[in-house]
């Protein structure tokens, strides 16, 4: 989640983390639900507003595009919560550090607005959760591509098990 020169505004709006748990019984409408992770409604109309500010900021936004974006919004919270569950699976967590550099950087570049102080202890929990998913997703990444390259033997064997497959019709 970046945050623009209205930080103040522009973090407020920002959704809740997708890792949030599921709602009490009659509570906010729900947007999708990814085994045990829930994804409301608002959070994702807040994403879509988000959105629709970051690729239309000049005018009205033709409907067709807005429908499109508004699609790729829901399947990028989708993907995220998928992989958010993955990160957990294979115990990858956030790097404190990391986490700690971006709030640190949140708070000298906004420290000084007066609406900040008012604001902070809303917003801190909210861009500490982000900023530790965005982190457990970078090092997930970083995880899955550092795939070593197969042995002679691993090719050896591969291609004896799937020999069908390593052959040209006549």
């Amino acid at each position: 989640c970046s945050v623009h020169a209205q930080a103040p505004e522009a973090v407020r709006s920002a959704p809740t983390p997708a890792h949030a748990q599921a709602p009490a019984a009659g509570s906010e409408p729900v947007f999708a639900t990814v085994g045990s992770t829930v994804i409301l409604r608002g959070d994702y109309e807040a994403a879509v507003a988000a959105a629709v500010r970051g690729r239309f900021y000049h005018g009205r936004a033709p409907d067709a595009e807005v429908a499109k974006l508004r699609r790729d919004v829901g399947e990028r919270m989708l993907d995220e919560a998928v992989l958010l569950r993955e990160a957990g699976r294979r115990g990858i967590g956030p790097d404190a550090t990391a986490v700690q550099q971006r709030l640190d950087a949140l708070e000298s570049r906004y420290g000084r607005q007066k609406d900040w102080a008012a604001m902070r202890d809303e917003i801190l929990p909210r861009m500490r959760a982000r900023a530790e998913e965005e982190s457990a997703l970078v090092r997930l990444e970083a995880a899955v591509r550092q795939v070593p390259a197969p042995g002679d033997e691993e090719i050896e064997d591969y291609y004896r098990r799937h020999a069908d497959k390593f052959t040209e019709p006549e």
